[in-house]
């Protein structure tokens, strides 16, 4: 999850939004087919000259425009063709949560597998009941987890679902 969030792996969502502007564009005939290949074939993510352009122009896209751009050549006229700093920041961190929320998913399976896992390993293993916290009939062991998985495989449901929250009326139901 961290990498997700790095400075390098910002910056890279960038440079895939902008690469995807740019070819958008040449695929309207704007913007040369050759300026596209330029930046995808010579433009690389240098963290540190992007901080330290950064530090003098004291604006995080820009530094890194211009840190592509010298990395680029001529072709980089093309670069950023059409797009002001919020579509690029905005567009690459709805990647990023992309990226994060298919690495939550996938841990969320792991956990569902892990306790049906322990619940089958100990199906026949008998414990203490309970009922508001006194002994009670004896129950098998994975009895306390029966209601976990279900938890877990709802936990895949869209926040925005649970909230009520509808996406194409943009309020609360």
């Amino acid at each position: 999850m961290g990498a997700v969030w790095s400075d390098e792996r910002r910056f890279q969502r960038w440079l895939d939004v902008e690469i995807a502007a740019m070819a958008g564009w040449a695929d309207l005939g704007v913007v040369p087919a050759d300026a596209v290949a330029a930046v995808r074939s010579r433009a690389s993510i240098d963290v540190a000259r992007i901080l330290e352009i950064e530090s003098r122009t004291h604006h995080d896209v820009l530094a890194f425009t211009e840190s592509v751009s010298e990395q680029v050549g001529p072709e980089a006229r093309w670069f950023h063709y059409g797009l002001t700093s919020s579509d690029v920041v905005d567009s690459a961190l709805a990647l990023q949560l992309r990226d994060a929320g298919e690495l939550l998913l996938a841990a969320v399976d792991r956990a569902e597998r892990a306790v049906l896992v322990r619940a089958e390993e100990h199906r026949h293993t008998p414990t203490i009941g309970r009922t508001h916290g006194v002994h009670a009939a004896s129950a098998s062991s994975p009895a306390p987890l029966a209601p976990t998985p279900t938890a877990i495989s709802g936990s895949r449901a869209s926040p925005c679902r649970r909230s009520g929250w509808s996406a194409r009326t943009s309020r609360r139901r």
